[in-house]
């Protein structure tokens, strides 16, 4: 009850294809390491300029709780990632000036569906409490509008809210008091 399932589904998987393990039970920690190391360049690059992206990179890619999540088969650095990417997706859809804001919220979404599958309402506090006072700031030249904040809420609950709507299902009201309050 007290965990969501995506990590866990993900490792089952590598178990499944390459036996249990200390590299199979690490190896989604490892690869949400890199990704993220990715991510935070390509954020880097896309506001700033190629220099920044890697020394942004390489900051992440080498502090030191960093490695050291990375080298653990704990949920947190998926949870990082997902988290990351979903500010970034968020802050291009209502920073940039670009053509579809539409995409980019619905890639927010998807990144805090799977960070709410890997951690819970924990993926949604911390990109809203970045994502919020920026919002409350650029609202007036952000192209965002209710249709597309309602796309991504759709996009949202479609990835999300199956595995919880089956706990709800399986174990009642107690699965939801027990997680969520």
């Amino acid at each position: 009850f007290q965990k969501p399932i995506l990590y866990y589904w993900a490792t089952a998987a590598t178990f499944a294809v390459t036996g249990p393990g200390e590299a199979s039970a690490r190896l989604w920690a490892a690869v949400s390491g890199i990704a993220l190391v990715f991510v935070t360049a390509g954020i880097a690059r896309r506001w700033y300029d190629d220099d920044t992206a890697l020394l942004a990179g390489a900051i992440v890619a080498t502090s030191f709780g960093y490695v050291a999540l990375g080298r653990m088969a704990l949920p947190d650095l998926p949870l990082a990632l997902f988290v990351t990417a979903t500010i970034g997706c968020a802050l291009v859809a209502v920073g940039d000036r670009v053509p579809r804001p539409r995409q980019w919220l619905i890639a927010a979404a998807v990144a805090a569906a799977l960070g709410f599958l890997t951690k819970g309402p924990l993926a949604l506090v911390l990109p809203a409490v970045v994502i919020g006072p920026i919002v409350a700031i650029e609202r007036r030249q952000s192209r965002v509008g209710l249709a597309d904040l309602a796309a991504a809420a759709g996009v949202f609950v479609v990835v999300a809210a199956p595995w919880y709507l089956a706990m709800w299902w399986r174990h009642g009201t107690p699965y939801l008091d027990s997680f969520f309050v």
